[in-house]
């Protein structure tokens, strides 16, 4: 073709081929005046809608005389000119456009701005990848990666691998002297812990070694955000002395806004101190291990170096017989459980934004079609295809640009929506923002959509003969090209709509998991009582037991209980049995169970059903007789061929004493609906005081919960001013937050596959729009011939049905490919599940035939004489 053109154009000279230009432009003004008068138009809009339908063909010889000799500065310009006016003609198709990219590109740049913060980031401490964890691990605790305070500081003197240790864990310690009371999290660090972060401060000074030591100042280093809450960022809170857990405490240091270690909810770093250092001996494991590898060291030598240490610190102490030491990098452990979903995600955007790309591309096909005219005459005075492939990339670049605008914007609303609807517990979540990284990338996604949606028409037009193009609408081959474009789309959509499918149907499965209790009526709310002002135990036992009675007292209260972890809130302590009777094995390891200390109106109160023996109540109390209630899962596991009622047994971290099990309960899915529940023992507060300066009140209410809240917080102030409650919430809340992260990625990727799904609808009804003004003259000889209405209908939906089920097809093929990565994220659900492989082709099917409904409604329409003069 294109020699043949070239032969063409040295046949016939520039003069003849643009009068051959001007005859076919006046024909196709008087066809087109021709066929809307047939239409109905009187003969003014009739005149005044073909000399708007190719008036964009006029003053191109004076353009092209212009451009000649200009610079690329000046030919940009003035392309960007003519887009602009090109759009300006055509608002509905800009607008279609521009919304359908704004989709893609702030789809994509919303998610971008929430991985960048959370995996993409480098953590702000120096040399991240120096850093590693230390933890022992042993069976079902592998996942827990704590450690004893002891073995700690064995690991501190014997190992050789690395250049400094530190441990923390989290605490929370009561801000008083201010209005009103705050409780702060905390974390109790030991010396040097910022030191192997390779941590600084915003402000002042970090905890040292010499910070330890038991005739050291109380002092403590506060969070970025504490110190904007309650100290109004103001620089002069370095040295100033706060009332923090019932003693003065000197504040020597605040921390940059970035600092989130070892928690994203961290208000305030202190010192362990010399009393925490042997906290429990060995067997109590609840501290975070981390170090930075010496010079020359590697994460393979220092795990080799810390199994040593712990075989033999094995062999030396009972307690950790069974027990070994792990060692792994750091940062992936800090961020590796949000970042398969969050990469999930991206994929699930790129699918969107690619077809949205596909969509855009479509309309820009459809939009060269029918400036084909145009272009012919660009070719006949002159321009080459290097002009017309620039002024197609030119008003892509434009509709991009007006795209990324838009889709920026919406990409800042949806970035406020994560961040205040977003699930707990992904770390970082809330540096996602919309800074220079973010906005770097929308704009090579930006870039990218314009070189992907404005190349192809672009160069298809440009392969056009001027007079063919002026004498035909298009050509089987772009009609092609746009179906299979269309094709793309649908497999896109397929494949998001099977992930959100398996993903919604995964999460309804989880929401109807019974949690073992009753969750109505629930207001749960924390209490803490600092160690200085409550240490006797039997201040602890009244203080709340009158909580419990002035609670229990008010008006609208049922009853009230108290655990030290609420279920659901994913928090528990772990404990060594023994049972009467049956010896541990020589180097086997003891039975464990989780360990919960509660009031005894707990059971009660939560609805968990008592299935033998008793609850606890008031004459189990400090000095009589050791008595505990277990769950059915350890009487399974445990007793598994009579009732365990009436025998004993002793707890790890205990007195020694046996108690005796007096009741069995149901399970409760303490961990999240989606973790089976293991063996649990419960044991009476009043004989546990030490351990249970902090409780979660339950308080079962006749009304609805939210409205006793000022009235439980007067019941606390009347008995201790200073004495601030926290972590207000309903149980249904509780319970709606703990299934927060599957509800919110099903929620994405629901929303992402709609938007799929609406582009790819809108993509076939354009293809079969366009298929039918090509096949208007087909049409009109069928009908002429005697063809029937419903005959026609056939015709334009099976073209559909056709790229439809084309698309079904690939998509299904994709689907099975791709969805196995969403294995960890299913509940009860396969990634192959049947079901939703069936369901969605049929969705799919049917948006295509509702889409391909007006084009065929046309098309049956069309008169024979109207049809038989179009070309």
């Amino acid at each position: 073709m294109s020699r043949l053109w070239q032969r063409l154009r040295a046949v016939f000279a520039p003069g003849r081929v643009a009068r051959e230009v001007d005859e076919e432009i006046r024909f196709h003004i008087e066809m087109r005046i021709a066929e809307n008068r047939a239409a109905g138009m009187t003969p003014e809009d009739a005149e005044r809608d073909a000399r708007r339908r190719f008036g964009n063909v006029t003053g191109i010889g004076e353009e092209a005389r212009e451009l000649r000799g200009a610079g690329l500065v000046d030919v940009f310009r003035r392309d960007l000119r003519i887009a602009a006016r090109s759009l300006a003609r055509r608002p509905t198709f800009a607008l279609a456009a521009v919304a359908t990219l704004a989709l893609g590109i702030g789809a994509t740049t919303t998610v971008f701005s929430v991985v960048d913060a959370v995996v993409l980031r480098p953590p702000p401490f120096a040399e991240p990848d120096r850093l590693v964890a230390v933890w022992e691990t042993s069976g079902a605790a592998d996942d827990v990666r704590s450690a004893s305070f002891a073995n700690f500081s064995d690991w501190q003197a014997q190992n050789r691998s690395f250049s400094g240790m530190a441990a923390s864990f989290t605490w929370t310690a009561n801000l008083t002297g201010v209005d009103p009371p705050e409780r702060l999290t905390t974390a109790i660090v030991t010396g040097g812990f910022f030191d192997v972060l390779g941590a600084r401060p915003a402000l002042g000074r970090t905890l040292g070694v010499a910070d330890d030591r038991a005739d050291s100042p109380p002092v403590a280093v506060i969070g970025h955000g504490l110190w904007q809450r309650r100290f109004g960022g103001d620089p002069g809170v370095i040295g100033r002395s706060i009332a923090l857990a019932g003693q003065s405490v000197t504040v020597v240091g605040v921390m940059a806004p970035d600092f989130a270690y070892p928690g994203d909810d961290i208000d305030l770093w202190a010192p362990a101190g010399p009393g925490d250092a042997n906290r429990n001996g060995r067997s109590t494991r609840f501290i975070r291990v981390i170090a930075r590898l010496a010079p020359g060291e590697t994460v393979a030598g220092a795990r080799a170096n810390m199994e040593a240490v712990g075989a033999r610190l094995a062999q030396e102490y009972p307690d950790d017989l069974g027990w070994t030491v792990r060692v792994s990098r750091l940062v992936p452990l800090l961020y590796g459980d949000a970042r398969p979903p969050l990469l999930i995600l991206l994929g699930a955007v790129a699918c969107v934004l690619l077809v949205s790309n596909v969509n855009a591309a479509n309309l820009l096909l459809a939009r060269a079609a029918a400036r084909r005219r145009e272009m012919a005459i660009r070719v006949a005075v002159g321009a080459g295809r290097a002009r017309l492939v620039a002024q197609s990339l030119t008003e892509s670049l434009l509709l991009a640009l007006l795209g990324a605008a838009a889709g920026t914007g919406l990409a800042a609303l949806a970035v406020d929506g994560v961040l205040a609807w977003g699930p707990g517990g992904i770390p970082r979540l809330a540096q996602a923002t919309i800074d220079g990284r973010v906005l770097a990338v929308t704009l090579a996604i930006t870039v990218g959509s314009a070189l992907a949606c404005g190349l192809l028409p672009g160069f298809l037009v440009s392969r056009d003969a001027p007079l063919d193009a002026l004498k035909r609408e298009g050509g089987g081959q772009r009609a092609r090209l746009r179906g299979a474009l269309v094709v793309s789309e649908i497999a896109l959509a397929l494949i998001l709509l099977v992930g959100a499918g398996l993903l919604m149907k995964s999460f309804a499965r989880l929401s109807a998991v019974a949690p073992g209790f009753d969750t109505r009526n629930l207001l749960t709310l924390r209490v803490w009582l600092p160690a200085q002002k409550y240490r006797d135990n039997d201040r602890q036992i009244a203080f709340f037991q009158e909580l419990e009675r002035r609670i229990g007292a008010l008006p609208g209260v049922r009853s009230v209980g108290g655990v030290q972890d609420l279920p659901l809130r994913k928090n528990q302590m772990m404990n060594e049995l023994a049972i009467e009777g049956r010896p541990v094995p020589a180097g086997g390891r003891p039975p464990y169970a989780a360990y919960r200390v509660v009031s005894p109106d707990y059971f009660a109160t939560m609805g968990i059903p008592l299935r033998a023996g008793r609850r606890f109540d008031a004459t189990d109390r400090s000095g009589a007789a050791g008595v505990v209630v277990v769950n059915d899962s350890l009487v399974a596991r445990y007793f598994p061929d009579g009732s365990p009622l009436g025998r004993r047994l002793r707890l790890g971290a205990d007195d020694g004493a046996l108690r005796t099990i007096v009741g069995v309960v149901g399970d409760v899915k303490h961990m999240g609906l989606d973790a089976d529940e293991g063996p649990a023992v419960y044991q009476p507060h009043a004989q546990k005081p030490e351990f249970l300066r902090w409780m979660t009140l339950a308080v079962r209410t006749e009304v609805e919960p939210s409205a006793l809240v000022a009235a439980v917080r007067g019941a606390v102030r009347s008995l201790d001013p200073d004495q601030p409650i926290f972590d207000v919430a309903t149980m249904e809340t509780v319970l709606s937050r703990s299934v927060a992260a599957p509800r919110f990625f099903a929620a994405l990727i629901g929303g992402f596959a709609l938007i799929a799904l609406l582009l790819a609808a809108v993509g076939v009804y354009g293809v079969l729009a366009f298929l039918v003004t090509q096949r208007t003259r087909e049409i009109g000889v069928r009908v002429a011939l005697g063809a029937r209405r419903m005959d026609v209908l056939r015709l334009v939906l099976g073209d559909a049905l056709k790229l439809a089920s084309l698309g079904v097809v690939l998509g299904i093929a994709g689907a099975l490919a791709l969805t196995h990565v969403l294995a960890n994220l299913l509940y009860q659900v396969s990634p192959t599940d049947l079901a939703t492989f069936a369901a969605v082709p049929v969705v799919l099917v049917v948006v295509a035939a509702a889409a391909s409904v007006i084009p065929a409604r046309r098309a049956a329409g069309l008169s024979p004489v109207i049809a038989l003069y179009a070309e």
